[in-house]
């Protein structure tokens, strides 16, 4: 029960919903998930410990915001560990395999032109394709990590995704209007992709 809590609080933050610098109240998420403020509490101990959260004693948890400097530094050590990744994988990643992270890639492009393409309708719309957008670049990189075939790397790759400053990135993202998201989209994440896939493909076919 506490793992599943704790991972419902992570999705929040992660999707913006519990911004940076928010009081998570005990007795409210309680209330929300319909549950004692034991769990709860443990609950925001293991977000703590992954830096999402900082609690006080006798205050509420608050939703940790990383400065500048611990969101280079993170995508620093992420390009470094995520290049050793694609390395792997072109050893490793069998045909079936290949094949799997073209799709990935390609319905994140798909995802990367609805969301770029004018809101219809409200605004909650809009909020929904850049969380999915968010998600698919998230199951691109780890389907590359995950074929590297090195479990510790996909652990320390995870545990920087998913801290605070993957938290505030993600955040961010969801915040981005959708002229700047393009344009974050097209100068970054699908050049990145794109530069990725086809190292793999080309490292797999020598």
């Amino acid at each position: 029960m506490i793992a599943e809590i704790a991972e419902k609080i992570r999705g929040k933050i992660l999707s913006g919903g519990f911004p940076p610098g928010e009081r998570l109240k005990q007795e409210r998420l309680a209330e929300e998930f319909g549950v004692s403020r034991t769990p709860i509490r443990e609950a925001l101990s293991r977000l703590e410990a992954q830096g999402l959260v900082s609690q006080q004693q006798r205050r509420s948890a608050v939703v940790c915001a990383p400065s500048a400097r611990d969101i280079s530094e993170i995508y620093r050590i992420r390009a470094e560990l995520e290049g050793l990744a694609a390395g792997l994988a072109a050893k490793w990643i069998p045909d079936a395999g290949l094949a799997r992270l073209r799709a990935s890639h390609e319905r994140f492009l798909a995802k990367v032109r609805d969301t770029a393409a004018p809101a219809r309708g409200r605004g909650g719309g809009r909020t929904a394709r850049r969380t999915a957008l968010l998600k698919l670049d998230a199951e691109f990189h780890s389907a590359i990590v995950a074929a590297s075939n090195n479990r510790n790397l996909e652990r320390l790759l995870q545990d920087l995704r998913s801290g605070a400053v993957g938290a505030a990135v993600s955040a961010a993202a969801a915040a981005m209007d959708s002229s700047r998201l393009e344009v974050q989209a097209r100068e970054h994440i699908l050049d990145a992709g794109e530069y990725i896939l086809a190292w793999v493909e080309n490292q797999s076919g020598s």
